[in-house]
């Protein structure tokens, strides 16, 4: 199951909770990060969430574990009954559940870029038969490839200006994620 709740919305610094100076320098492309979750719940993900992301232009594709964000949308009720699941996310907004929350603040152009990763993934699932025997990756090795992917050559420095440093191990990552949500 694929779903995407909470995505037609620039990601905002605030949105995060960051209040790092000079931070919005280092990330110009922030607006454009979409959370993937899910990825570590099939073998065949990592692979298709990382090929959609090359493919699709002006998204920043952020893979973390459903763990870090929680559950924000439906997946929770698939994943009990062994459904395997993907969500997209761009995170609550600062306007969710607000009275602003309206057609105004929607990036369409975004939503369109969206449309064409969630199709791409879609297709890409459908094709790629399974195999059960398939061992699961490990999941930091995804999250540090693709963090850095969609930070780029920052990511150092925005890390060093929170006092952290690249994650080595799934419990760094575990801590940095819990600094970030």
């Amino acid at each position: 199951m694929i779903v995407s709740d909470l995505i037609g919305h620039d990601l905002k610094r605030s949105d995060l909770g960051v209040d790092v100076p000079g931070v919005d320098l280092m990330l110009p492309h922030a607006k454009d990060v979409v959370f993937l979750l899910g990825a570590e719940s099939d073998a065949v993900f990592p692979d298709i969430g990382e090929e959609m992301a090359k493919e699709t232009k002006r998204l920043r594709v952020f893979p973390t574990l459903n763990r870090h964000i929680g559950n924000l949308s439906d997946q929770p009720f698939f994943a009990k009954e062994g459904q395997l699941f993907l969500l997209l996310s761009c995170a609550q907004g600062c306007y969710y559940h607000d009275e602003r929350d309206t057609l105004d603040w929607i990036n369409f152009g975004k939503l369109a870029r969206l449309k064409g990763l969630v199709t791409g993934m879609i297709e890409r699932i459908d094709e790629t038969p399974g195999d059960p025997y398939r061992e699961l990756v490990d999941p930091l090795d995804l999250e540090l490839h693709m963090i850095r992917e969609a930070v780029g050559s920052q990511l150092r420095p925005i890390l060093k200006s929170f006092g952290i440093t690249v994650p080595g191990t799934q419990e760094e990552m575990d801590r940095l994620m819990g600094m970030m949500v």
